[in-house]
């Protein structure tokens, strides 16, 4: 991890945050420890100018001053400068002499000559005037000070400048694109567009939330659509089946009251009404059915039951009546309890569909195959896919997200279901072209299975023809009671 790097990969935003602060506050320790290294190096570069390299042992200077009787005389004084001994320096006068306003030697104890004595203090003067020296050091010395103050403001102003924009970044980022995507969705967009971001363990959290509220509102859009495709399927299925039988009927019953039926047909006219009539009852008591399940106060009336002596006892009492039709039976149910929890009055509508559909569909001669069984590894997770890796079992039971299933299976090897019907075998009113000429089924049939099956917390569906031997074959998966 770079020092002071501020782009988090699966860190969290307190992480982030602290590693910016600490980022500041090593930077502002960096920054004093060079602005005072600078200024100790700029101070002893003034020191070695004015106070070291213009160091003397001695200092002389001259100057005037008034007698008591108003006369002008010259004083000249030479100080030397010695160490005592605790290192500091002491000075004392070494040479002095007096001049009166003519420049007669008044006093001396210098054994040095007038001419040498003006050279020695013209030298001081050039060389070691201390409170010169003293003036232009504490000059340079301010300038350094300030421009290390400066520095160092300036400095912490850009280091908070820089992790505040570093750090606001991060948080402000998916923030931005947030704001983005929902305005793209409020200006009329098709639907809410996936972000990607890499930071803030928090904020990818909440982008991630985001994603997931986008795809469902994805999802959801698209099953509007379906159930909007559904509806004016449905509507017009039941427009198509309704109109038929009702025109027959007012066909046939406009000829009874005109009188033009000849005696001899007339009960073949009666007979048909009857029949239609039948039909339309039929359909309007699955659509009764279709509309119940659909209300929102419909709940199943389940107790726990043993789930293969139910379905035996179902199969005996339809047996007579798939042996008249022409069709062989196929039963394969094991001798052990399978325990379950289901509604018997719905499930048994269930069968009852899928063996109708059989019969209905199907020329005599069609075995039928019925097979249940109770799968060690076969599992359904939430999202209703199967899962039958033993692993996967293992792991969806651990994480809660599956639950063992029991398979029920309805086959046959008759004529088939056509791909196109196969697409939307389950939805409303689909059924077979010529199943819609021949009046044969109302297509809700299935749908009602379909709902009654997923009001159990389990599943329906028709299988591949890669995945069976069969022409045609359902698999319903029911949870395991407990």
């Amino acid at each position: 991890m770079k020092a002071f790097a501020l782009n988090n990969k699966r860190g969290s935003l307190y992480f982030l945050i602290m590693r910016g602060y600490l980022g500041f506050i090593s930077g502002t320790v960096l920054l004093i420890l060079c602005l005072y290294f600078g200024n100790y190096l700029a101070t002893q570069k003034i020191d070695e100018k004015y106070l070291i390299d213009t160091f003397s042992d001695h200092y002389a200077y001259e100057e005037d001053f008034l007698t008591e009787d108003g006369k002008k005389n010259t004083f000249m004084v030479e100080y030397r400068y010695t160490e005592n001994e605790d290192g500091n320096s002491d000075s004392f006068i070494k040479y002095m002499t007096i001049l009166d306003n003519k420049g007669n030697i008044l006093y001396s104890n210098s054994d040095l000559s007038l001419e040498e004595f003006k050279k020695l203090i013209d030298e001081s003067l050039d060389d070691s005037n201390y409170v010169s020296m003293f003036r232009k050091y504490r000059e340079m010395k301010t300038s350094i000070d300030t421009a290390t103050a400066v520095f160092l403001v300036a400095g912490e102003i850009l280091l908070m400048m820089f992790f505040v924009f570093r750090i606001n970044k991060s948080v402000l980022r998916p923030v931005n694109l947030l704001k983005n995507a929902m305005e793209k969705y409020n200006d009329k967009a098709d639907r809410l567009e996936p972000i990607s971001y890499s930071g803030a363990k928090e904020l990818e959290e909440i982008c991630e939330s985001y994603n997931d509220m986008a795809e469902a509102l994805r999802k959801s859009d698209e099953e509007r659509k379906r159930l909007e495709e559904g509806r004016e399927r449905m509507l017009a299925g039941i427009s198509h089946d309704l109109k038929t039988p009702v025109t027959v009927i007012q066909g046939y019953a406009n000829a009874i009251l005109d009188g033009t039926i000849s005696p001899q047909n007339l009960m073949t006219y009666v007979e048909t009404i009857y029949k239609k009539s039948q039909v339309l009852s039929e359909l309007i008591n699955s659509f009764h059915q279709y509309s119940r399940l659909e209300h929102p106060d419909f709940a199943l009336k389940k107790t726990k039951g043993d789930l293969s002596e139910y379905l035996r006892e179902y199969i005996a009492n339809r047996y007579d009546e798939l042996a008249i039709a022409g069709f062989t039976l196929e039963v394969n149910i094991p001798d052990s309890s399978i325990y379950a929890v289901f509604d018997r009055f719905e499930l048994k509508r269930v069968f009852e569909n899928l063996i109708n559909n059989t019969i209905r569909h199907n020329p005599g001669g069609t075995t039928v195959y019925i097979e249940l069984e109770k799968p060690d590894a076969l599992i359904l997770n939430k999202n209703m896919n199967r899962v039958s890796d033993t692993q996967q079992d293992e792991k969806g039971r651990e994480s809660g997200d599956a639950s063992p299933m029991i398979r029920i299976l309805f086959s046959d090897d008759g004529v088939g279901i056509s791909d196109d019907v196969r697409k939307n075998i389950f939805d409303p009113f689909v059924t077979g072209d010529e199943s819609r000429k021949s009046g044969k089924g109302s297509g809700l049939g299935l749908a009602i299975s379909k709902k009654i099956v997923e009001a159990h917390g389990g599943y329906i569906h028709l299988r591949e023809r890669s995945e069976t031997d069969h022409s045609t074959e359902y698999e319903i998966l029911l949870p395991v009671e407990g």
